[in-house]
C-alpha cells in the first residue's frame, strides 16, 4: 500500500527437462520461496487443481491473515535468476512449494495470480523439515529501491565466473542513459518499458521513478523521456553485438 513492490522477472525453473518462466515478487517476510499452480503444472509436479502428480518432500503449514493452509513443498532440480551482469545465478536442488496467491492489478483492478514469491530460503540459510542446513550464497544483500537494483557479495564457497559477458554500471563504463533495464544497451526492451509506462502521472521514489521511466525526473512518463533513449539508440557501454 505504501511503496512499490520489488519483482525479479524471467526467473527460471527446471525440474526433469521441464521448464518454466515466471516474474516472482520479491518477499523477504516469507520463510519460504513459492510457485504457482500453473508453474508446478507446466513441470508436471501439479495438475490444474494443484493436486501433485509427484509426491512432495513435504507438506508445510503457511499462515497469514486469511488463515492457515497446508503447502506441498518440491525438490526441484534448478531455479536460475539473471542478473544485469550476464551471468545468472543458479540454485541447484532447491526447495520450493506451490500455492496460488493472489492480488489485485493497479492499473486495472482486475484479479491476478503472482507467477511465485522470491523468499528468504533464498537468500540466508535454509532448512528442511529434518533440520537439515545449506548456508546462505551471500556475504552481503543490498536492496537499492531507488533504482530497482539488488546488489550482492557471493559468498567465496560458490564459484562466480571471471569474465563478464557484459559489464557496466562502474565509473569506466557508466549506465547510458535511457538504459532502463540496466542491461548495458539502450534497445527494444527499454522501449517496451518506457511504453508499459506510458502517460504515469505519479512518478516518485516510492515506485522508482515508474520503474526507471521517468527519465527526466519529472514525475511523469511522456514524450520528454523518449528523447534520452533515442540519443542512446543501439548504442551499449560493453563491447557487444551493438559496437
Amino acid at each position: 500500500m505504501l511503496g512499490y513492490n520489488p519483482v525479479i522477472e524471467n526467473i527460471q525453473i527446471g525440474y526433469q527437462g521441464s521448464n518454466s518462466v515466471g516474474d516472482w515478487l520479491l518477499d523477504t517476510g516469507a520463510q519460504l520461496s513459492m510457485m504457482s499452480t500453473a508453474q508446478a503444472e507446466a513441470l508436471s509436479l501439479v495438475d490444474s487443481n494443484g493436486d501433485p502428480i509427484v509426491v512432495p518432500e513435504f507438506y508445510l503449514p503457511i499462515g497469514g491473515i486469511g488463515g492457515e493452509v497446508l503447502v506441498p513443498v518440491f525438490l526441484i532440480d534448478t531455479v536460475s535468476i539473471p542478473t544485469l551482469n550476464g551471468f545468472e545465478l543458479v540454485y541447484g536442488d532447491p526447495y520450493v512449494g506451490v500455492l496460488d496467491i493472489g492480488t489485485i492489478d493497479e492499473r486495472t483492478g482486475e484479479p491476478i495470480i503472482l507467477d511465485g514469491i522470491f523468499g528468504a530460503n533464498f537468500l540466508g540459510y535454509s532448512y528442511d523439515m529434518s533440520l537439515n542446513i545449506v548456508m546462505g550464497p551471500y556475504d552481503n544483500i543490498v536492496f537499492d529501491t531507488q533504482r530497482a537494483i539488488l546488489g550482492f557479495d557471493v559468498n567465496d564457497i560458490y564459484p562466480v565466473p571471471d569474465t563478464l559477458p557484459n559489464q557496466c554500471g562502474d565509473a569506466e563504463h557508466p549506465w547510458l542513459e535511457g538504459d532502463i533495464n540496466r542491461d548495458c544497451r539502450t534497445d527494444i526492451n527499454d522501449l517496451r518499458m518506457l511504453l508499459y509506462e506510458w502517460i504515469t502521472n505519479n512518478c516518485d521514489w516510492l515506485n522508482w521513478n515508474c520503474a526507471g521511466c521517468d527519465l527526466n525526473r519529472d514525475s511523469k512518463v511522456d514524450f520528454k523521456d523518449i528523447a534520452p533513449l533515442t540519443r542512446n539508440w543501439l548504442n551499449c557501454t560493453w563491447d557487444g553485438p551493438y559496437n
